[in-house]
């Protein structure tokens, strides 16, 4: 994962020294493989767990500096309340919530392909993208940006106004948009519209259905994926993309909404356009925060030591999970960005490493050598 130091400064302020904040990265499992410098522009380089997939986004990052150093983010502000602001487009959509957990979209009409502004461009070729045109640049950017990926369809190439979610027999063809052939194996999981396949899902948008210079008329994809079926087609073909790292790990499955707001909001500054269609937004679950209990007389005997309940407190604070104390437990409220949080052992994790794990005593292990060869 590329990051930049601008780019993080955009939503926490940071003060450290960027050789002690490469240090507090690394000791709470974000590890800092390099850091480079080009022109004026600090990269930071980090190795992300694969447990972790809301650190792959500039975001994740920033609420993990956030954490360490006791701070605020300043998310984006959202302005669209996506509701259609001129006559609604058709559009059918066939899908199964078995291969297509969530599939949120929407119509807009009147936009103008161009080359992005330099802003754009800057922040996506300092961390290693190519830009394209500013539908895709901004797609890229809110997927690095928040870290669920996003796919700008050419409305008026969809055949029949329809596309249909459905697993591959095998053997398809598939043009990607970058221009690349594929025959495709059994069980990829696709969108097809009354003719073709335009989309091989979570990996690459279709070469039929991409945003053109042409192009007037876009349908915005934000979607959940299930991670193995990305991963096994991905590993069949050979073929991996940012969108895929995110999918093969586990996405965001409450962020769509706010994905989808972000884009719609720069795609209306950027390349103009309105509203054409309710939203879309078919899935198979709430994808609501969860409640998880910590108690900290188990968090002190798993860890064998003793963090004062205060402390524990601040920490599960700076991770945004809103611990509030019932009778001897902790409750957190686990935000649908960290997937990874499932059990008490998960907490106390999170509270170890954010408390630092050189702090703890070092000890000899206890107990007798046995005595019987078994």
């Amino acid at each position: 994962m590329l990051t930049t130091l601008s780019w993080l400064k955009d939503y926490i302020d940071i003060a450290t020294p960027q050789k002690d904040l490469a240090d507090k990265l690394t000791e709470v499992g974000l590890g800092v493989d390099k850091i480079s410098k080009k022109a004026n522009e600090t990269i930071f380089e980090l190795e992300i767990t694969p447990n972790r997939p809301d650190c792959l986004s500039i975001i994740g990052i920033a609420r993990e500096i956030a954490a360490i150093e006791s701070k605020k983010i300043k998310l984006p502000k959202l302005k669209t309340t996506l509701k259609p602001t001129t006559n609604i487009l058709p559009l059918e959509i066939k899908t199964d919530p078995k291969i297509n957990p969530r599939f949120t979209g929407i119509i807009l009409t009147g936009i103008t392909v161009k080359e992005s502004p330099k802003w754009l461009k800057d922040k996506l070729e300092s961390v290693g993208q190519r830009s394209i045109n500013n539908i895709v640049d901004i797609t890229n950017f809110v997927m690095l940006e928040l870290g669920n990926p996003i796919h700008a369809f050419d409305y008026d190439r969809i055949e029949g106004n329809v596309m249909k979610v459905h697993l591959t027999k095998g053997g398809e063809k598939f043009k990607s948009v970058d221009g690349v052939f594929y025959s495709l194996p059994k069980n990829a999981v696709v969108i097809s519209d009354n003719g073709k396949v335009i989309d091989l899902c979570g990996i690459k948008g279709g070469y039929n259905s991409g945003t053109f210079e042409e192009t007037k008329n876009i349908f915005i994809r934000v979607p959940v994926e299930i991670p193995n079926l990305i991963r096994r087609t991905s590993q069949s073909l050979g073929l991996r993309s940012e969108a895929s790292s995110i999918f093969e790990r586990g996405v965001n499955q409450g962020g769509t909404i706010e994905a989808l707001k972000r884009c719609v909001d720069l795609i209306l500054e950027l390349a103009g356009g309105k509203i054409a269609s309710d939203l879309y937004d078919l899935k198979s679950d709430k994808f609501e925060p969860w409640k998880l209990k910590l108690r900290v007389e188990r968090l002190n005997k798993i860890l064998g030591y003793g963090i004062p309940q205060k402390q524990i407190l601040s920490i599960l604070e700076n991770l945004n999970l809103s611990p509030i104390i019932l009778k001897d437990v902790i409750e957190c409220t686990i935000p649908t960005y960290r997937n990874d949080l499932k059990i008490e052992e998960d907490l106390i994790e999170e509270v170890a490493r954010l408390y630092g794990y050189n702090k703890f005593p070092k000890t000899l292990p206890t107990g007798e050598i046995p005595a019987k060869t078994i």
